[in-house]
């Protein structure tokens, strides 16, 4: 097995390469100076060793931070300067909601011309919208907030929902519409083992946000 190394950190997308994953998932914030930079959580407690909110921080805090075995908090920037040009692509994961923030995300895509490698993770319609009016090549995923909302995040552009699977497991008739648009539906599997990837690929499944890359490709591999 590949040694896991810290989330959300360059060392750990370097691995998602050499793997060959289709797409890499980050999670997009802001620092204090309006700069985008790659974090999970609100704070900074969980995965760094400091503390407060990472909005108070400027850039310049941030990287003064550990993110795990001496790594630092990388920017957008950064993870696109990894990426741009190779096969693969980067599900952005949309963790805040106002103009500015989509506006210096969509700057970062234009200014080096990464369209084709980006997958904008939607948390609202308000997102769909914009990232469809800025380039009507982006391909828009649906974080969709609950099972109803499908039918709103596809009219208005969306070309990927994504399920919890949960929700596909309570009521496997919930993923009828997406199936109705023929319209992909992805899942945030977790850590999840092969038993429960088999179930949600026999309803039609067919793309999986998964903590552990090399766990789930060998699942994959075995269940073709």
């Amino acid at each position: 097995m590949v040694p896991r190394v810290p989330e959300n950190t360059i060392p750990a997308f370097q691995k998602c390469l050499e793997l060959g994953v289709d797409a890499i998932e980050l999670d997009l914030r802001s620092t204090s100076d309006r700069k985008i930079i790659v974090l999970h959580d609100e704070n900074v407690d969980r995965t760094t060793n400091g503390s407060g909110p990472v909005n108070a921080l400027t850039l310049a805090e941030v990287k003064k931070l550990n993110a795990g075995d001496g790594f630092s908090v990388p920017t957008f920037q950064e993870v696109i300067g990894l990426i741009k040009g190779k096969d693969i692509r980067l599900l952005l994961d949309l963790k805040e909601q106002n103009l500015w923030y989509r506006q210096e995300i969509a700057g970062l895509i234009e200014k080096y011309k990464i369209s084709d490698q980006v997958i904008i993770g939607a948390r609202s319609l308000e997102d769909v919208l914009y990232f469809k009016n800025m380039d009507k090549r982006l391909k828009i995923l649906g974080f969709i907030p609950r099972v109803e909302a499908a039918n709103k995040f596809i009219n208005h552009g969306a070309n990927v929902i994504r399920f919890w699977p949960e929700w596909v497991e309570d009521d496997f008739s919930v993923i009828s519409v997406c199936k109705q648009s023929k319209i992909p539906i992805w899942t945030t599997s977790g850590d999840m083992d092969a038993d429960g990837i088999s179930v949600l690929l026999s309803h039609g499944i067919t793309g999986f946000i998964h903590d552990a890359p090399e766990k789930l490709m060998k699942i994959l591999a075995e269940s073709k």
